[in-house]
């Protein structure tokens, strides 16, 4: 009996193990993609507010605002000293994207 409730604790731990890493795979698989398919290519003004222009793997420019959304991301800053905007995921992660 002691036998069974060991190694119940012990399948249990070890599911555990395999969703937190599954859990972290995914963030940072969702975090590689949204880095690779878009980029910051310009930060302007339009009527006194910070424009970030993204450009996407296809070539089109999208013009986002703070508190806009990209790929489920939520732009949470637009920094024309530092020309970069950082992205926040779900509050799992953030993405920053700097023009170069």
């Amino acid at each position: 009996m002691e036998f069974i409730i060991l190694a119940s604790v012990l399948i249990f731990m070890f599911m555990v193990v395999l969703a937190v890493i599954s859990y972290h795979t995914s963030n940072i698989n969702k975090k590689k993609e949204i880095e690779q398919n878009y980029s910051l290519t310009g930060i302007i003004f339009d009527k006194g507010k910070k424009q970030a222009v993204i450009q996407d793997r296809k070539g089109l420019s999208s013009f986002m605002y703070e508190n806009d959304f990209l790929d489920e991301a939520k732009i949470i800053s637009i920094n024309e000293t530092k020309s970069e905007v950082i992205l926040d995921y779900k509050g799992k992660f953030t993405v920053v994207f700097r023009m170069e």
